[in-house]
């Protein structure tokens, strides 16, 4: 059976078991369906390969049971409604698929950047002069502005913070300029500028696809109106996606930022926090790159979406 990353969605061989093929990460202790075997996300209620209900792997330890195999396989478990009192809640700062969820995504060329995992705190740089930063920009457009040690990301619990570390042309955060030094805490969408200028800009991304308790504020706490919900805004997301492809094929410039408009504002009503950032970066697409720099998102929110409806698949 493959095993899939809770970290970057990616479907490893079933030979690949100790880290993932795409982004490296440790999957040796990453928890598994007690029925078939699957690899499970943190937030996942219902294993996507079988669709047993799961539980919290702290009730698991400390009840030394197993589950009954599924009499039925392929057959999806049952919506039970409502959880118990007794399952503990998804704590959207505690977990440590949340913690190393965090990404960058370098706004000029369209990337995502993972954060190294077990590295506090991280060095943002350029490599050169026997200096090897864990997150190295030299080949990024534009990285004449950024100095071999740049900055660097300081992890605190569930918070992260970055500080300028006396760069030639300083860090600003959302235009304003960091002290060297100070570490600035963070916040999901926060603008990372390396200089005053827009030529090397980085998102600062918590990577959950959904942002939970804006959609339970949208849908009164009603589990199955929540599931409806994000069941109608991932097809119209698709439907919007596959028309801003092909107003970008046709160069329709001003179609593809009206759909763009038209996805920020659904993602935005239903919580898709990602999707919605990506989106509205159509709005700033940098001069004389704009082809590339759409193109580059386009690809972005594709995967974006896909952790959507895989996000519904398995917490509904």
């Amino acid at each position: 059976m493959n095993r899939l990353c809770p970290y970057c969605f990616y479907q490893n061989e079933p030979g690949q078991q100790s880290t993932c093929a795409q982004c490296q990460r440790d999957l040796t202790d990453i928890p598994c369906c007690q029925n078939c075997g699957a690899t499970q996300l943190e937030f996942a209620r219902y294993c996507y390969h079988c669709g047993l209900r799961l539980l919290p792997a702290s009730l698991i330890a400390k009840n030394s049971f197993t589950y009954l195999k599924n009499p039925y396989p392929g057959l999806k478990a049952v919506n039970l409604g409502p959880e118990s009192e007794f399952v503990e809640q998804l704590d959207p700062h505690a977990t440590q698929f949340q913690q190393e969820s965090l990404r960058l995504l370098h706004v000029q060329s369209g990337t995502l950047l993972a954060l190294p995992a077990q590295i506090n705190p991280i060095l943002i740089g350029k490599a050169g002069a026997g200096r090897y930063p864990h997150i190295d920009v030299l080949d990024f457009p534009n990285s004449e502005v950024v100095s071999r040690q740049q900055a660097c990301l300081h992890m605190v619990r569930d918070q992260c913070a970055i500080a300028d570390l006396d760069s030639t042309n300083g860090t600003y955060v959302n235009e304003v300029p960091l002290p060297t030094g100070h570490q600035h805490p963070l916040q999901f969408g926060d603008r990372i500028n390396f200089g005053p200028s827009d030529k090397f800009t980085l998102l600062f991304i918590r990577e959950l696809p959904i942002n939970l308790k804006h959609l339970q504020t949208v849908s009164g706490g009603d589990g199955e109106f929540e599931h409806e919900i994000l069941e109608t805004y991932g097809q119209r997301a698709q439907q919007s996606l596959e028309q801003m492809k092909a107003a970008y094929a046709e160069q329709d410039q001003e179609r593809l930022v009206s759909t763009a408009e038209d996805l920020t504002l659904a993602s935005h009503n239903v919580g898709a926090q990602v999707v919605h950032l990506l989106a509205s970066q159509f709005q700033t697409a940098p001069q004389g790159n704009a082809a590339h720099f759409h193109r580059q998102l386009l690809k972005v929110i594709e995967e974006a979406l896909q952790k959507v409806r895989f996000f519904t698949k398995v917490y509904y």
